[in-house]
């Protein structure tokens, strides 16, 4: 579901917020299968991303719900970590 600009710059605020404080944030593409869930074995896969500092540098991982365990930590600078929250503003509950 879209949510309004206002809700929207709220939430970017507090998961940018929660970033810096915790070190750590799971950004998952929201599910909209609708009454047909079929997840992996059907071929319906969301888009998963995960950030983290880690001894004083940033890391990201993206990949799907079918292969998010596999991928790699790649080192990555906090600005594009935030721009890409700010781009998934509708991934964040």
């Amino acid at each position: 579901m879209k949510k309004l600009p206002s809700e929207q710059r709220k939430n970017i605020v507090a998961a940018l917020k929660t970033l810096r404080t915790d070190g750590h944030l799971r950004l998952s593409q929201p599910c909209d299968c609708g009454s047909q869930v079929r997840h992996n074995n059907g071929g319906n896969y969301h888009a998963v991303a995960e950030f983290v500092r880690d001894s004083g540098a940033w890391y990201a991982r993206k990949g799907t719900t079918y292969e998010y365990d596999e991928s790699e930590w790649i080192e990555s600078s906090i600005e594009e970590i935030e721009d890409y929250v700010r781009e998934h503003a509708d991934w964040i509950e």
